[in-house]
C-alpha cells in the first residue's frame, strides 16, 4: 500500500512539475509580457518568436481570486476561462502585433495538476 501511494505522489508531482515547466519556459523565451482585453477579461500574453507559439494566461488579479476560490473548493472547481476566450486574447494579439494573416494552429491547456489550469500554450502561424 505504501509503494502505491509513494507511486501516486510522484506522478501527481511529476506531471504537474510539467504545467509548471512550461511556463517557465515562456518566462525565459517571451521577451515581453503583454496585456490584452478580451470579452471584459485581461488576459497575459508570452509570444516565444522561435516557436511560433505563446502562452496566454489570465491577468494576475483574476488568477488570484480564481486559485482562491478553487482551494475554498478544494479544487472540484475549475474557474478557468474557456479555450475560445484565450483564443480570442491571442487572434487580437496577432491582429495588432504580427505582419501578414496569423492563424492559430492548436492550443493546448496547461493545467496546474490541481484541479484548474495555469492558462493555454498557443500555437500559431503567420504568412
Amino acid at each position: 500500500m505504501y509503494r502505491f501511494l509513494l507511486a501516486t505522489f510522484l506522478l501527481i508531482l511529476l506531471t504537474g512539475c510539467a504545467g509548471l515547466q512550461t511556463k517557465q519556459e515562456y518566462d525565459k523565451a517571451a521577451e515581453d509580457a503583454v496585456s490584452v482585453k478580451f470579452e471584459g477579461k485581461t488576459f497575459v500574453i508570452q509570444d516565444d518568436l522561435n516557436k511560433s507559439s505563446a502562452f496566454v494566461s489570465e491577468d494576475a488579479a483574476t488568477d488570484f481570486f480564481k486559485s482562491y476560490v478553487e482551494g475554498a473548493f478544494l479544487t472540484l472547481i475549475d474557474l478557468t476561462a474557456p479555450v475560445s476566450q484565450f483564443e480570442g486574447a491571442m487572434l487580437i494579439y496577432l491582429e495588432e502585433n504580427k505582419e501578414g494573416q496569423c492563424d492559430i494552429k492548436r492550443s493546448n491547456f496547461i493545467s496546474d495538476n490541481l484541479g484548474g489550469g495555469l492558462g493555454y500554450e498557443i500555437y500559431y502561424e503567420c504568412e
